[in-house]
């Protein structure tokens, strides 16, 4: 499944861009999409999927738009 997902300024992320899509063969939830990606666990984010906050437990799907700020 393909996601795009976007990734705030102010986030301690040491790639770019910060705004890009991934390619997954199976369904993840938010917390391992997060784990995935490498970013920092050690501050309050706020993960949106298609404009709504959702929690860690949540399933990413298909064509989704993830940000986390």
């Amino acid at each position: 499944m393909m996601i795009s997902i976007y990734l705030g300024e102010n986030l301690p992320w040491h790639h770019q861009p910060k705004c890009f899509f991934l390619l997954l063969n199976n369904d993840v939830t938010v917390a391992e999409l997060v784990e995935l990606l490498g970013v920092s666990f050690d501050r309050q984010l706020e993960i949106r999927i298609n404009g709504v906050t959702v929690d860690w437990k949540h399933v990413v799907n298909e064509g989704d738009e993830i940000e986390i700020i």
